[in-house]
């Protein structure tokens, strides 16, 4: 809550009890010695649309706010002359007994964090030392090792375009 006694003026209390926000605009303008077209231009409007602020028949929230905020109008008195209740700021406390660190709570954190990563590690051993597959993806024969097949060599046409082998003997 604002201590400016023009803030907490009877007159004041009077606009947010009506729940005026426009009546708080217009006295934070008349406290700074502005006329609705001085605001108008801080606020990149027209006068008349300042009028309309200021009676109540203009909806445009965001530009009421900017309005309260251009002449000073407390936001705590903005909001409660919207209807809206202000929610208290959380307090945090300090806590009077620090919690005691337990010794054996935190070997058994230690050990069972000490004892997690190896096992996870194990877990894709066999896979890693595995050999690597056949091409075709089918598993070596026991006891050998995979071969790889080789490959045709093509030079030139294939056979089905050169006519097959009765073209080449014909």
């Amino acid at each position: 809550m604002s201590t400016d006694p023009l803030w907490t003026s009877r007159h004041v209390f009077a606009r947010v009890e009506d729940q005026d926000p426009g009546g708080l605009v217009r006295i934070g303008r008349e406290a700074l010695g502005l006329r609705q077209g001085d605001l108008g231009a801080r606020l990149r409007c027209s006068a008349s649309t300042v009028s309309r602020l200021e009676a109540g028949r203009h909806a445009d929230v965001q530009l009421l706010r900017r309005a309260a905020e251009e002449v000073g109008v407390p936001g705590d008195l903005l909001a409660a002359s919207l209807g809206l209740k202000m929610r208290p700021r959380p307090t945090v406390e300090r806590d009077p007994l620090p919690a005691q660190e337990d010794p054996m709570r935190r070997r058994s954190l230690l050990a069972a964090v000490g004892l997690a990563a190896p096992v996870s590690l194990l877990g894709g051993l066999e896979t890693a030392l595995a050999g690597p597959p056949d091409p075709t993806g089918s598993p070596p024969a026991a006891g050998r090792p995979a071969r790889r097949r080789p490959h045709p060599v093509r030079h030139g046409p294939s056979l089905a375009a050169a006519g097959g082998a009765a073209g080449l003997a014909g």
